[in-house]
């Protein structure tokens, strides 16, 4: 029944964190009364005031296995992978049950470009009484990674393991797969394969999510998915639609419509939502190829001005200055951003495990420290009607900068 609830949370309504089992202390109590508020504040995107409650949770109760991965899931939120990897990874041994715990885990490595990406969802793949969880999980960590054949075979492994007369998670599943096979690019065996499985189900048609599948299959009009999806919940049932309505518009090639559906989606409230990090990174692609754009914000938007936009171009020669590790580069640049800015030939995580080789490579600075006031005193910025701004050396472009995920970050270097 856990895995049942569990999962049901997972596909339909959310994350729904307070239904992990919870490890018992004597000022819980407290704890959970914390816990709750920083859930509250994270909705409203105010992450770190959300964080301190958090501390204050665990202050309480330092084995609070909520707090421990809620702790990591903000750090995420904050772009501070290694900070988020570390407090996921001791919320894993507190609980290592705790499927959303090694999700988030797991999403945090594979952001990172890290190997082991993967690893914390394979044990819950290979328990068999918790197959249908495990692909299901792992099915979303490889859709936002744009890994879609392999999302596909992991939604086929968890539509075949669905819990028997769960119907509503087989139909979010079979729609997931189905999205899946589509972003492949053969649409028309992705909409024989759904089809054949609402023939096989049989009566419901008008049972929430089937709307979402008379839409993909028949051209159905958007808004019936809205008005759905708004009477059972205004947030995980309205993302779900949103995810599915941007899906299609950009292969269909609309690419603004598609920005602005995946941009529904990332708004604070819906962070716990499943969708909503590979809609991030839909986004955070589609704000980088095309000029007028929208970038996510969370919390207030930075300042436009030409201190807030050289912030992060001076980290990153600091970062340099010290040859540190890439985790510090995390908070600084938008991977994602970059592969589409620079044409790179592979994945967001493979151009930061090639910057982290290079760093490794090198014997002593990779920037002379000596150099840095100079260097900051000759650039000039220019913003762009697309809300980004070019940072210039002497007239050669040198850096882009452009607000993602409510932070100036950096989606252009010249590399080599």
């Amino acid at each position: 029944m856990k895995i049942l609830l569990a999962l049901t949370a997972l596909c339909c309504t959310g994350w729904l964190p307070a239904q992990v089992e919870e490890q018992k202390a004597p000022n819980d109590a407290e704890a959970k009364r914390q816990y709750l508020e920083a859930e509250r504040l994270s909705k409203l995107g105010e992450f770190e005031s959300a964080l301190r409650s958090v501390g204050k949770a665990l202050d309480a109760a330092p084995k609070h296995s909520q707090s421990l991965r809620f702790r990591g899931v903000l750090e995420y939120r904050l772009g501070r992978l290694a900070a988020a990897r570390k407090a996921l990874e001791q919320a894993a041994e507190v609980n290592p049950d705790d499927m959303i715990g090694l999700f988030f885990l797991d999403l945090v490595r594979q952001e990172q470009g890290s190997d082991s990406a993967g690893n914390a969802l394979a044990t819950i793949v290979r328990d068999p009484k918790r197959k249908f969880a495990g692909h299901a999980l792992r099915g979303l960590l490889r859709m936002n990674a744009g890994d879609f054949a392999r999302a596909a075979a992991d939604f086929g492994s968890a539509l075949a393991a669905v819990p028997k007369g769960n119907t509503l998670a087989a139909d979010v599943i079979a729609l997931r797969l189905w999205l899946a096979r589509a972003r492949l690019g053969d649409r028309k065996a992705a909409d024989r394969e759904l089809r054949t499985y609402l023939g096989k189900r049989g009566d419901g048609a008008d049972e929430w999510p089937l709307p979402i599948a008379r839409f993909v299959l028949d051209g159905k009009d958007g808004d019936e998915i809205r008005n759905v999806a708004g009477k059972l919940d205004q947030s995980a049932a309205a993302s779900l639609a949103n995810y599915f309505l941007a899906n299609v518009a950009l292969m269909s090639g609309d690419r603004d419509r598609a920005a602005r559906r995946f941009r529904t989606c990332t708004k604070p409230e819906l962070h716990l939502c499943p969708d909503y990090d590979a809609s991030r990174v839909e986004l955070a692609k589609l704000t980088a190829a095309a000029p007028g754009g929208v970038a996510t914000k969370t919390g207030k938007p930075p300042a436009k001005t030409e201190a807030a936009v050289l912030a992060p171009i001076e980290r990153y020669f600091q970062v340099m200055c010290k040859v540190r590790s890439v985790d510090d580069l995390d908070a600084l640049v938008d991977w994602p951003s970059l592969v589409v800015q620079l044409n790179y030939k592979g994945t967001a995580g493979a151009l930061r495990r090639e910057v982290e080789r290079d760093l490794r490579r090198i014997k002593k600075p990779a920037f002379p420290p000596a150099k840095l006031p100079l260097v900051m005193k000759a650039m000039r910025v220019r913003f762009s009607a697309d809300g980004s701004a070019d940072v210039r050396i002497a007239g050669k472009l040198t850096f882009r900068v452009k607000v993602i995920d409510g932070r100036w970050r950096i989606v252009y270097i010249p590399l080599g």
